[in-house]
């Protein structure tokens, strides 16, 4: 890929510039978790977190969705994604398990293996898991994709983006009415991660993004009104739900429509061992928090820490067990 974005490839520079945007949102989704979220700017207006988790999905779908159609085999689709997610995962699990083992039963620690405990009431070994319980749901979906008919991910995906989005105002409006948790975040996810795709498709076909990013635009606002018109857990707020979703569509839009944009090597090298980062830096705060109140020494050092762990695992553990998916493709 470097060797073509060199050449001035638009499409290998697209993918590079979407891996640097991939660690600049994992900085993001740090600095949420080390920033002082009492402020009228955060609970109304805008959380960066939610921003990086929002490009994450679309990225995953970007990325994930047309691979799997281009592999058209449920086998060589789960076996690229199994050894490029739970090598790393069950590590940050393993991990967990040291630093917080008295946290949760034992029942939720061996639920959390699967990545899918949320899905059967159990608790997240650490609280960001969330977001790969819907990696897990979206696996699930394309693998029955490929198992049932793989022409679904290509000649009717305008109609899974229309199931996704009914899906996500029904629910959410099930939510404003009964005042319950539903977990609208599942199909929010999987819009994002589709409405990715098809953009994808329609940007290498030589189309206009302008409907598909009207329609995600749509639903989002619709889905975050009702959904989040009360507060549950996190003291939602529509309004912080809305722009946050919004914001990361149309970073996700800009990203694909400038790929000459250059973010420069540390941010692309942050991109790729952006899933380290994301998955132990709750493990660096716990430890720097009786030294360290929220603010920006503890963003940066977690940051910095996180990286330096990361970095190395990313190189000798995270990408050879990714290339040995890869091979068992291949034979």
């Amino acid at each position: 890929m470097d060797g073509e974005a060199r050449h001035g490839n638009p499409s290998s520079t697209r993918f590079a510039l979407i891996e640097a945007v991939r660690g600049i949102a994992a900085v993001l989704v740090v600095f949420s978790h080390t920033a002082d979220k009492s402020g009228w700017f955060y609970t109304y207006v805008f959380d960066p977190g939610k921003l990086g988790v929002v490009v994450f999905f679309f990225i995953s779908g970007y990325l994930v969705i047309p691979s799997a159609a281009r592999d058209g085999s449920a086998y060589n689709f789960l076996c690229k994604r199994f050894f490029r997610l739970y090598p790393m995962y069950w590590l940050s699990l393993v991990l967990a398990y040291l630093v917080w083992s008295d946290r949760l039963d034992a029942t939720d620690w061996v639920a959390n293996i699967t990545m899918a405990q949320q899905l059967f009431g159990f608790d997240n070994a650490i609280d960001v898991y969330w977001t790969l319980t819907i990696e897990f749901v979206l696996y699930t979906v394309i693998t029955a994709f490929l198992v049932v008919n793989p022409s679904i991910i290509l000649n009717r995906f305008k109609g899974v983006l229309l199931v996704l989005g009914l899906l996500c105002v029904a629910s959410a409006m099930l939510r404003w009415g009964t005042q319950s948790r539903i977990p609208v975040a599942v199909p929010l996810g999987l819009f994002c991660m589709f409405t990715g795709a098809q953009m994808r498709y329609e940007i290498d076909a030589g189309l206009s993004v302008g409907k598909t990013a009207i329609v995600f635009s749509v639903v989002a606002i619709i889905s975050c009104a009702f959904a989040y018109s009360f507060s549950t857990t996190f003291s939602e707020t529509p309004s912080r739900y809305i722009i946050s979703y919004l914001l990361g569509g149309a970073v996700f839009v800009l990203v694909t429509h400038a790929p000459y944009l250059d973010f420069g090597t540390p941010l692309k090298a942050l991109g790729s061992v952006s899933f380290g980062v994301y998955l132990l830096h709750k493990l660096v705060i716990d430890w720097l928090e009786p030294y360290y109140t929220d603010g920006l020494a503890l963003f940066l050092i977690t940051l910095i820490i996180s990286v330096i762990v990361s970095a190395p695992l990313y190189y000798w553990y995270e990408r050879p067990l990714a290339g040995y998916g890869h091979k068992l493709v291949k034979r």
